[in-house]
């Protein structure tokens, strides 16, 4: 008989905690080492060594944390499970991009998520079609934004991100504050923001995930395993 698969619970719900823990504890191919909160999964995974993490999307804090906890202890990547809501496309493209096995909608019955679990162990993909569907929008949407915007646009942009008032940029573009207001403006409504600095934070989340240096014809900027 082989040995049952090592999965570690992540979540900042005690009551999630205990329910899936005692519902996995029934699979004989599961075996549930621990269940802790989103702060303790990087430190648990080190020492514990999990074959799988089944991490609830409640917790999730965008995927860097996840990449951080997948990390932990200077261990190989784990597979990760995320349970949850679907809904947000920005969240499936960071769970997706930190190497998850797959998100499950919260609806999944017990007995299919034990086979997934299982699956995924073994190496499967669980995304959905829908779901890498939805991740090739989100991605292209970016993109197209960013190609919306002149040249000029995207120097602005780029001095607003570096927390450039209207006068320093002006004097930087050698263009009038009138103008640099019109080009700030414009930018705002080209990116549907409300604020300069939810522009800034659109350009810095932009160039951290990689979304505006994908050539042409590739949105993710991968030569493989991009979602079509």
């Amino acid at each position: 008989m082989s040995e049952p698969i090592r999965v570690l619970l992540v979540s900042d719900q005690p009551v999630y905690r205990a329910g899936l823990r005692t519902l996995l504890a029934r699979a004989p191919s599961l075996a549930v080492i621990d269940a802790v909160d989103s702060q303790a999964a990087a430190a648990r995974i080190g020492t514990r060594h999990p074959d799988l993490v089944l991490w609830h999307e409640p917790s999730l804090r965008g995927g860097g944390s996840i990449t951080a906890a997948m990390r932990g202890g200077g261990t190989p990547l784990v597979w990760v499970i995320v349970s949850g809501e679907d809904q947000n496309p920005r969240a499936l493209r960071d769970v997706w991009q930190a190497g998850a096995a797959g998100w499950l909608h919260q609806d999944i019955t017990p007995e299919a998520l034990v086979a997934a679990v299982c699956a995924a162990a073994n190496g499967a993909s669980l995304w959905t079609v829908e779901q890498l569907a939805r991740i090739r929008e989100w991605e292209v949407a970016v993109l197209e934004k960013w190609r919306g915007l002149t040249a000029r646009e995207r120097e602005v942009l780029s001095l607003l991100a570096d927390a450039c008032g209207n006068a320093e940029i002006a004097s930087r573009l050698r263009i009038s504050p009138k103008t640099v207001e019109r080009h700030v403006s414009s930018i705002l409504g080209k990116l549907s923001v409300c604020s300069r600095v939810a522009a800034a934070l659109w350009l810095y989340d932009a160039r951290s995930r990689g979304d505006l240096c994908a050539p042409e014809g590739n949105p993710s900027g991968k030569d493989a395993g991009f979602p079509r």
